[in-house]
């Protein structure tokens, strides 16, 4: 039990005995108050004692303290006429239940028992089968509740340790997501500019191949002009279609350098994501991506934030170290699955990134689903219409 609710709980019972001390001061005779009084001051100093926990570090000191506790109440028991006593002597049990363990907290209740009946029996009153069972059921029911009582603060503390150290473990995920993210956004950088030096090469290696070739039919054409003009006019055709050829090529090229965005095919981004997340994650992800057209850019988008969103959440909610990626075209569709095999459940309540991401996926007249049982893990299954990019 945390600091907090010890000193919650100790406000609670001081504010007891202060009523039971004011009923007691009150409906006793006059050569009774002052010893009474007395003995009120000293519990409450002893009180005061304990719970600035002077005696943190020094246990025997602090027995002895609570040895002294009970004998004040002891000696209050004696002296009241009124019975409310009990009360104080209730409290301190409850007390010493919630502060000491429960082998130890018993046997004092015990002790404290057993004394009281002998205290009551030298006063000379009557302990009869009626008075031994209301002051036996006061104290089990004391004994019971507080237990109770500690129990649920126990549990209450262990949920908020828990849930600090789950929020802590969350917020390590997510800055290694956003490291991995920082990451694969750099090596896709990489592959953009390795790509554009590809395709500058294969412009330099066409332009050469084109200017070569055309200059050999050129030679070739002069040389037969005269000799044969049909070879000749054979090779100007032929050199002709080498300039068109090598000027298609060459537009294709600068356009993929000017474009790019679309210089890495979607199956080969999804794939390089997986690659990455299994590397810095120790995940364990099979996928299956099949090669499939070239999608309209929102599609991909779509498809591609389902599967960061559905990772994420199987590491973060369903704590899974193991995946299954699908992603194929068939009827026309586009179909995406995603499982995990992590704790899963039963009621499902869909938090912000899955409300957006079945928004996303009707927008553009797909189907969204997810499927899950405890301990089976979740499903995410996306079927969207296909649309090639404009």
């Amino acid at each position: 039990m945390d600091d907090k609710n010890i000193r919650i709980f100790s406000v609670v019972m001081n504010v007891i005995n202060l009523l039971v001390a004011v009923v007691i001061l009150n409906n006793n005779t006059m050569e009774n108050r002052t010893m009474l009084l007395v003995a009120f001051i000293v519990l409450i100093a002893l009180y005061f004692i304990n719970n600035k926990k002077i005696n943190k570090n020094l246990p025997k000191q602090g027995n002895v303290l609570g040895v002294m506790n009970t004998l004040i109440i002891l000696f209050i028991v004696f002296l009241d006429t009124t019975g409310a006593s009990i009360v104080l002597l209730l409290v301190n049990v409850g007390t010493a239940i919630i502060n000491n363990s429960t082998k130890v907290a018993l046997g004092f209740a015990l002790t404290n028992y057993v004394v009281y009946m002998l205290v009551v029996f030298f006063k000379h009153e009557v302990l009869n089968l009626y008075n031994v069972s209301i002051i036996t059921i006061n104290f089990t029911f004391a004994c019971v509740l507080t237990i109770a009582v500690k129990y649920e603060l126990n549990e209450k503390t262990k949920a908020q340790l828990i849930s600090k150290e789950l929020e802590e473990r969350t917020d390590e995920l997510e800055r290694a997501y956003e490291k991995l993210q920082e990451l694969y956004e750099d090596k896709e950088e990489i592959i953009v500019l390795k790509e554009r030096n590809r395709i500058a090469g294969e412009i330099h290696d066409t332009v050469g191949h084109i200017l070569t070739t055309v200059t050999i039919q050129l030679e070739a054409s002069k040389r037969l002009i005269k000799k044969d003009p049909d070879l000749a006019l054979e090779k100007l055709n032929s050199a002709q279609q080498q300039v068109k050829t090598g000027l298609s090529d060459i537009r294709k090229s600068v356009r993929a350098l000017k474009d790019g965005e679309h210089l890495l095919d979607f199956v080969d981004i999804l794939r390089t994501f997986v690659e990455e997340v299994k590397k810095n994650n120790d995940l364990d992800i099979e996928y299956d991506l099949a090669a499939i057209p070239k999608l309209d850019g929102k599609i991909e988008n779509i498809i591609y934030r389902a599967l960061q969103e559905g990772i994420t959440n199987g590491i973060r909610h369903g704590k899974s170290k193991r995946f299954k990626v699908n992603l194929k075209c068939e009827n026309n569709t586009i179909k995406f699955i995603l499982q995990d095999e992590g704790q899963g459940f039963d009621k499902f309540k869909p938090g912000f990134g899955i409300n957006n991401m079945r928004s996303k996926v009707e927008d553009v007249g797909g189907i969204f689903n997810i499927e899950s049982k405890i301990n089976t893990g979740v499903t995410i299954k996306i079927e969207i219409p296909m649309v090639e990019e404009n």
